[in-house]
């Protein structure tokens, strides 16, 4: 098998590389879901896919009527051909099934901007804390049905059950219909026992730590399992975290001697 190819059209077939990687993703990722290598093309504005393939037609027209042209010759034979084909399919294949095997759910806590405590502080005092609140995304177009779980204190050995934001109100997650497909939410664990206080109850930094400084949070959701523990020292450095951009954030003033 032959292809012949002027230096034009292969200009041409760099110049979409941008539009033929976003296919791929397309392809690959289901509908492109995932954001992995889109940042080596996310500098082009959207108006610059149609400015390539115009001027990559262009090209390939001027080649195909050009006198005395030099050509490139490539050689492949069909059993490198389909050797080639076959990798790409076990490749493809092989990361549908991994993906698969990794659940729906996307856990976003532990990146900055998904701090997993509610918190709220100011002054000299430590921060108040008043629920853990855990962040992910359901990267599947399809409802996650039942979510069950806990978040056990590994200190007291004490449980506290999980719980959906709806419509302003903290309800147990078991007691909902699950997850809606393709949404970002955020399961929280109050640590008041009394839910008329959930809210309201305010735990200083250090008294929180010595009763939840090591929790380990546990869930279950269509046959998935996943199961994550938070150590002191993660915890501790968290609310050390929030007290920086509190003393950073607050601007000098004028003080009386």
């Amino acid at each position: 098998m032959r292809f012949r190819f002027g230096l034009p059209t292969i200009g041409a077939v760099l110049l979409n590389v941008p539009i033929l990687w976003q296919l791929l993703k397309w392809l690959l990722d289901w509908k492109g879901r995932y954001d992995a290598g889109v940042s080596l093309v996310s500098w082009i504005p959207y108006w610059g896919y149609f400015v390539a393939l115009l001027v990559g037609l262009s090209l390939i027209y001027w080649d195909r009527r050009r006198a005395g042209k030099k050509e490139v010759t490539v050689e492949i034979s069909p059993f490198a051909l389909a050797t080639v084909a076959s990798f790409i399919a076990l490749g493809a294949w092989t990361y549908y099934l991994y993906d698969r095997a990794q659940g729906p759910i996307t856990w976003l806590m532990g990146r900055p901007e998904y701090p997993i405590f509610s918190m709220r502080g100011g002054g000299d005092a430590r921060p108040l804390i008043t629920a853990f609140q855990f962040s992910g995304l359901n990267r599947y177009d399809v409802p996650i049905g039942r979510v069950t779980g806990k978040l056990q204190s590994n200190i007291t050995k004490k449980e506290h059950s999980l719980y959906f934001r709806v419509n302003g109100t903290l309800v147990r997650v078991e007691e909902t219909h699950g997850i809606p497909g393709l949404i970002q939410f955020m399961i929280i664990a109050p640590i008041a026992d009394d839910p008329a206080k959930f809210d309201t109850l305010q735990m200083p930094a250090d008294e929180f730590l010595s009763q939840f400084g090591d929790v380990t949070l546990s869930l279950t959701y269509d046959g998935h399992s996943f199961e994550r523990r938070f150590r002191r020292e993660e915890l501790a450095k968290v609310i050390d975290g929030f007290e920086r951009n509190l003393r950073r954030d607050v601007s000098p003033t004028i003080t009386r001697k």
